[in-house]
């Protein structure tokens, strides 16, 4: 695995808050993980048609603004968590490709 990939892993262990906020608040997420340790590249998948748009462009920017190396891919019509439909739905399985090509690179 590569460095950033481990890196990214022992966060997500190591960061067990005690009770999940309702909403998640991804940007707090993001800050704290930032502050911690530098981040590996990230890819935010997101559809336009998903009530979190307004929220992964926020994190897209901040990341970038804190020299992380992030791509926001906006996916048209597409609702939250459409990857689930890969089976019937051709979009699914083309985001899934479009990560597994992203996780390849960064490899």
């Amino acid at each position: 695995m590569g460095r950033n990939i481990l890196k990214l892993k022992h966060m997500w262990r190591n960061w067990h808050p005690p009770i999940w906020p309702a909403p998640i608040r991804p940007i707090r997420w993001l800050r704290r993980c930032m502050q911690s340790l530098p981040l590996p590249s990230l890819l935010v998948q997101v559809g336009s048609a998903e009530t979190l748009l307004d929220d992964a462009v926020r994190i897209t920017r901040r990341a970038g603004a804190a020299d992380v190396q992030i791509r926001l891919e906006i996916w048209p019509h597409m609702i939250h968590a459409w990857h689930l439909w890969a089976a019937q739905l051709e979009e699914g399985r083309r985001t899934i490709a479009s990560a597994g090509a992203f996780i390849r690179a960064q490899l």
